[in-house]
């Protein structure tokens, strides 16, 4: 009990510290999004502990199966400190630092037609400062990177590892709270479909969430461009819905092999539950 507590304090603050990197970093940079993005890690924060604490589930998935959320989180830590530090020293600095000038490399190689970052600077004015746009295409550059490598990473694992039963029994209903495994119809068709849907969303969004993001610019005009953190989250939320949307898809899809194992074998020879 106590260890889960303390457990689960832990990935909690974690998870509302990594929130508020952008604002740490650019603090001397004013901006509307400080207090909405406080409130937001203080939230976080609250519902990753809660989630870890409880013994029943809620909304968070795969909470028993390392290391989906594992991956999720170093992609998210890595990607939000990234950002930060492009825009801190390609904006205030000299564009000195490794991880700037690995993420310009990477700008340069990945910026071509019809690629995302391609699509991403497409998306923005060229009237915004030399220093800001290529920041947005470094950063862009590195989100994508790390998006590509944390996908590849989960694929990997749940292909040479007997992922999810290789650490006992899975849980079902405590790994995916939000899907009832006692419906009807037949759950690993019902799986796969959602892995599908997933897969397919996670792989668009990186296209139609800049259209998106392009029309919310031309209606608040200027202002959104101006602040540096909001343009940093548009960046970071960028790589980071598709990432989780493609691997919750990978997720459910090696789900679905293995509960139509399970239904062909018979429960008895498996390590799944439903409930």
């Amino acid at each position: 009990m106590v260890r889960r507590f303390f457990g689960a304090l832990f990935r909690g603050v974690c998870a509302g510290l990594v929130l508020m990197v952008p604002s740490l970093v650019l603090v001397h940079v004013p901006s509307d999004a400080t207090y909405f993005v406080l409130i937001s890690a203080m939230l976080l924060a609250f519902i990753v502990f809660s989630e870890y604490n409880n013994t029943y589930p809620s909304i968070l998935e795969f909470r028993d199966a390392p290391p989906f959320n594992r991956i999720r989180f170093l992609h998210g830590i890595l990607s939000v400190c990234g950002v930060a530090l492009i825009f801190q020293d390609m904006i205030f600095g000299d564009g000195s630092g490794a991880v700037t000038r690995v993420s310009v490399y990477l700008g340069q190689v990945l910026d071509f037609t019809g690629s995302p970052v391609d699509m991403l600077m497409m998306s923005v004015p060229y009237d915004l400062s030399e220093s800001v746009l290529q920041s947005m295409r470094a950063a862009g550059a590195l989100t994508i990177t790390l998006c590509v490598v944390s996908i590849l990473a989960f694929f990997a694992y749940i292909k040479t590892t007997n992922w999810p039963i290789s650490r006992g029994q899975f849980n079902i209903w405590v790994n995916l709270p939000l899907m009832d495994p006692s419906r009807g119809d037949n759950l690993a068709k019902r799986m796969k479909r959602r892995a599908q849907v997933n897969i397919g969303l996670g792989g668009s969004f990186l296209f139609a969430g800049l259209v998106f993001f392009k029309g919310v610019g031309a209606i608040l005009g200027p202002a959104l461009y101006a602040d540096l953190v909001v343009l940093m989250w548009i960046i970071i939320l960028w790589g980071a819905i598709p990432t989780t949307m493609v691997m919750r898809g990978i997720a459910m899809a090696r789900l679905a092999t293995e509960i139509a194992k399970k239904q062909t074998q018979g429960a008895a020879n498996s390590n799944l539950q439903a409930a």
